[in-house]
């Protein structure tokens, strides 16, 4: 789980369209990255022996996201990075409303069931 680095000094020579689709690129890659963690989470009910793999890749996600975080941050480009977090925030949003409709359909089936 690591994110493509991105160095401040290369940043500089690229537009702000190019700049932001790297940016992107780190949420997205963060967003997999999650997702492989839950699907370790999952299988962790028929092989409890990945709980400490499922925490190790927990730990390395927090830890390299923070690290690009911090790097960004003393960058004059932190606010086009704030600007692709809070896209990707909105599309966390999407995604789970999305699912939040889905569960109450799941709810109502539930209880027509029962």
């Amino acid at each position: 789980m690591t994110f493509e680095p991105l160095v401040p000094s290369e940043l500089e020579n690229i537009n702000a369209e190019t700049r932001m689709n790297l940016f992107r690129i780190v949420f997205a890659r963060s967003r997999y990255d999650r997702l492989v963690i839950q699907r370790t989470l999952v299988k962790t009910v028929t092989h409890p022996e990945l709980k400490g793999t499922l925490r190790k890749l927990e730990k390395a996600h927090d830890d390299e996201l923070a690290r690009v975080c911090a790097s960004m941050k003393s960058t004059r480009f932190f606010s086009e990075f704030v600007r692709a977090a809070d896209e990707e925030d909105a599309a966390l949003g999407d995604v789970l409303h999305a699912y939040e409709r889905r569960m109450e359909r799941n709810k109502e089936i539930k209880n027509k069931a029962l």
